[in-house]
């Protein structure tokens, strides 16, 4: 009794040190693959193809024995793997059989996380979307209730170590076989070459034992779930960080709901330990249980984005759906990736698993950050070793990430050589976010309409095609070569709202800059500038045909400004860094001209001529309390506050501007939609409330038209 209290008591132990309570509530498994298949993807010239078998790394082993032979003959791995260290096989094989209790208690695996065979039926809900009745369970579950469940890692740290591997080949009732154990050893080493590869060496796995065991409980025709309960119980087996029990059965198939066809189940404990259910060896074993591992490091599947309107992409809603209602996630729809449909080959995993499983050296996918102005980069063969072989892009509306890389034959790619075309290419990916809170990743195909069979031989962009995020970014590729493409990402144009300008919308700027307008060249009309990262664009005029200048100053995470800071008539830039201010006199780069504190840190800044006198100066708005409290300076050069009143509420945007044309500046707010304008800094109040533009436009002022008073705008 007190040895079972003492493993339980490490048990929970463990888990709280890395996630999560030992074994898992949910579970991934691999499709079966329909008998009239014999080519996932690509074939082997005998059709049956395995990966090469080595005998795996032990630290404790101090001679190698020779590799045992297999039939049919291995596969070469392929030149980019890691080979492993050779290690001999442990020594001989223990029997084991259930147990009476001795005060051993078990921790269960739970449902969840399924993944149906091909000839599953198909369920048509009311609201006319189509689900499989054996489905993943996507909802999050409280980790004290998840007891590590399968992919419940976001972000999951570097991890380096070896995982210890317990191989069990187990009967069961109604079938009391052993499988092949080489076949199973070579699953390990395939398993490991790969993972080894993919983690730039950090990770690594070995047989640490071998086991028979004859079971009891355990029934041929159990859910896989069940199966696993009952084996892992009379086991005895207690979850600790990197090991992993892998169980054989002799069955052909494992079940779920009273469906057959599974290939294979996993889960996970805290991103480095899990159990893994197989049922007899087949030519997709190796591939499987590679995939499982994956679920092991915390990886749930590689999907598709299938839309029956065609739409090419589509942002996240409420309640794990799709804003778009014809559009879905395809479970395992993506077909280049390990953690897609099960196959022949073992694909490597997608950018965006890599990044967030912390796979490889830290440096090869770019990050562009957010789309803006439109920039060209390079990609390479996502399956060799370049650095920023890959890029990934925020979309600067609706704040996804993209990962955008090259997928040719290369490292373990190089079974595209002989795929499909039409998955040589660029390929699109980013997190399914209607199963936000689990590691899943999202295809975006050439095509989202449904595609038949399990194997899509199109997911890869050609040269000339584009693609367009769901708020207007767009990704063109320009060329595709065997060994690089080219791709020129942007963000949308900002449309610019200048009311009673008499302009039509102008289209200028990115929605992730800056944006500001002045009167740059002096002939008194304002015009629109944007910034970022130090780099100004200005606009000579609010025509259609109006030209650009750009120049250089101040730098990333500084507010830009603008005024009249010499009474020259011509706005020039400023910049305000944390209740510092830089001024330059001229609309070009160059050292600043003058520069002084004002306000605080976390401080707004606003410009405007506060008393008349023909120059612009600073002001600053904090948040004060539910309120907003404006500071104004009449100096640039020995600032002292020289007006400062509540106005407004914490929150809003302030802006300022002489509204009525009577030569001074006054200051307002934007709330949503929604305009206050005072003409007294003195006793402020809304003398202009007035509706213009939508919730979510940014603000901007100006002079519109010459003569007139300050006129408000918007950009979106």
């Amino acid at each position: 009794m007190k040895i079972g209290k003492l493993a339980l008591l490490a048990t929970l132990t463990a888990a709280l040190a890395f996630g999560g309570l030992p074994a898992a509530n949910a579970v991934a498994t691999a499709p079966a693959i329909p008998p009239e298949v014999q080519n996932p993807l690509v074939p082997s010239a005998t059709g049956e193809a395995t990966p090469e078998g080595t005998e795996l790394p032990d630290e404790e082993a101090s001679e190698a024995p020779a590799p045992e032979t297999l039939d049919p003959a291995p596969v070469p791995a392929p030149s980019e793997a890691v080979a492993p260290v050779p290690e001999p096989h442990p020594a001989t094989e223990s029997e084991t059989a259930g147990a009476e209790d001795d005060g051993y208690v078990y921790v269960p695996v739970g449902e969840g996380h399924v993944v149906p065979g091909p000839d599953t039926p198909l369920v048509t809900e009311e609201d006319g979307s189509i689900r499989s009745v054996v489905e993943s369970e996507h909802e999050h579950v409280e980790p004290m209730l998840a007891r590590g469940g399968a992919a419940s890692m976001l972000a999951a740290p570097s991890r380096a170590g070896n995982i210890k591997v317990t191989l069990v080949r187990a009967t069961v009732r109604g079938n009391g076989n052993l499988i092949s154990l080489p076949s199973a050893r070579n699953s390990i080493t395939s398993a490991n070459n790969y993972w080894r590869s993919m983690s730039n060496g950090r990770l690594s796995m070995s047989i640490a034992s071998e086991r028979v065991h004859y079971s009891s409980t355990a029934n041929a025709n159990d859910d896989y779930a069940v199966m696993m309960n009952k084996i892992a119980k009379e086991l005895k087996w207690v979850d600790n960080p990197y090991t992993a029990l892998v169980v054989f059965v002799p069955t052909a198939d494992l079940k779920s709901g009273g469906y057959g066809g599974i290939l294979g189940g996993g889960w996970t404990v805290g991103g480095t330990a899990g159990r893994i259910l197989m049922p007899a060896p087949s030519s997709f074993t190796n591939n499987v249980v590679t995939h499982e591992v994956g679920h092991v490091l915390g990886l749930l599947h590689a999907n598709s984005l299938q839309c029956t309107n065609g739409h090419q992409d589509v942002g996240s809603g409420n309640g794990g759906r799709w804003t778009d209602g014809a559009c879905s996630s395809r479970e395992y729809g993506d077909t280049t990736d390990l953690m897609g449909s099960a196959q022949y080959n073992q694909p490597v995993i997608n950018s965006y698993f890599w990044d967030a499983g912390s796979f490889g050296r830290g440096n090869e996918i770019a990050d562009a950050g957010r789309a803006g102005t439109p920039r060209t980069y390079t990609l390479r063969p996502w399956g060799g070793t370049a650095a920023n072989r890959a890029v990934k892009f925020t979309d600067p509306q609706s704040g996804d990430t993209y990962y955008i890389e090259l997928r040719q034959p290369a490292g373990y790619d190089q079974y595209l050589q002989s795929g499909p075309s039409g998955n040589r290419g660029v390929k699109i990916v980013k997190a399914d976010k209607a199963n936000s809170w689990a590691v899943n990743s999202l295809i975006i195909p050439p095509s989202t309409r449904p595609f038949a069979g399990y194997y899509n031989g199109n997911h890869a962009w050609q040269a000339g095609q584009t693609f367009t995020t769901h708020t207007g970014t767009t990704v063109k590729i320009n060329s595709v070569s065997a060994s690089s493409a080219s791709i020129t990402v942007a963000a949308k144009s900002a449309e610019w709202h200048l009311r009673n300008s008499g302009a039509s919308a102008i289209p200028f700027g990115s929605r992730s800059e800056e944006v500001l307008s002045c009167d740059w060249n002096g002939d008194g009309v304002a015009s629109p500038a944007s910034f970022r990262a130090g780099k100004w664009t200005v606009r000579s005029n609010n025509s259609s045909s109006a030209g650009t200048s750009v120049f250089y100053f101040g730098d990333t995470g500084d507010q830009p400004i603008c005024g009249d800071w010499d009474g020259d008539g011509k706005d020039t830039p400023g910049v305000y860094r944390q209740g510092k201010v830089f001024l330059r006199n001229s609309n070009s780069s160059g050292p600043v001209d003058g520069t002084f504190y004002f306000g605080q840190r976390g401080d707004i800044a606003i410009t405007g001529d506060w008393d008349g006198d023909g120059c612009d100066t600073l002001g600053v708005t904090r948040p004060e309390g539910r309120s907003n409290r404006f500071y104004l300076t009449n100096s640039n050069i020995r600032p002292a506050t020289h007006g400062t009143f509540i106005y407004g509420n914490a929150g809003d945007v302030p802006v300022a501007g002489d509204w009525n044309g009577d030569g001074f500046s006054s200051v307002g707010v934007h709330r949503g939609n929604r305009w206050y304008l005072s003409d007294s800094n003195l006793r402020p109040v809304a003398h202009h409330e007035f509706a213009y533009g939508n919730p979510g436009d940014r603000p901007v002022t100006g002079i519109w038209k010459r003569g007139q008073g300050t006129g408000v705008g918007i950009v979106r």
